[in-house]
């Protein structure tokens, strides 16, 4: 569970961090605030794997790498030529989150991040199908 004196611990660290963001600034994207709380979360939670759909230019897969730089990092868009920055510890599809097979992944300490535009019943759903907690 994230506490105040969670989220002060991580301020510092997530400011130097956002400072050095490679997308500056990320019109269409997540700003200030959206960014602390993904990072966070990831903190907090500490997932070995952390699905993200809806990458756009990047700057989410940036943020998900600093937070857990050890985890494995799955980004799903459909329009690759729009990203700007790439991680070199993601592993980037198009296909849309319920075409992959997840059977693939170790998915026992997961986290999905959906910023995709979809709706977000649907992508509960899917999440159970495939035994997401």
């Amino acid at each position: 569970m994230l506490s105040n004196e969670n989220l002060i611990q991580y301020l510092d660290d997530f400011l130097r961090i956002y400072e050095s963001r490679p997308l500056k600034p990320n019109f269409g994207g997540m700003a200030m605030n959206h960014s602390f709380a993904l990072y966070s979360t990831l903190r907090a939670i500490e997932p070995t794997l952390v699905v993200e759909s809806g990458v756009f230019k990047g700057h989410s897969t940036y943020i998900i790498e600093k937070a857990v730089p050890n985890a494995q990092i799955i980004s799903l868009d459909p329009c690759p030529e729009k990203r700007v920055f790439s991680s070199k510890n993601a592993k980037y599809f198009s296909e849309d989150f319920a075409g992959i097979d997840w059977t693939q992944f170790d998915i026992s300490n997961s986290l999905c991040f959906f910023d995709d535009h979809q709706s977000a019943y649907s992508r509960l759903m899917d999440m159970k199908w495939w035994g997401f907690s």
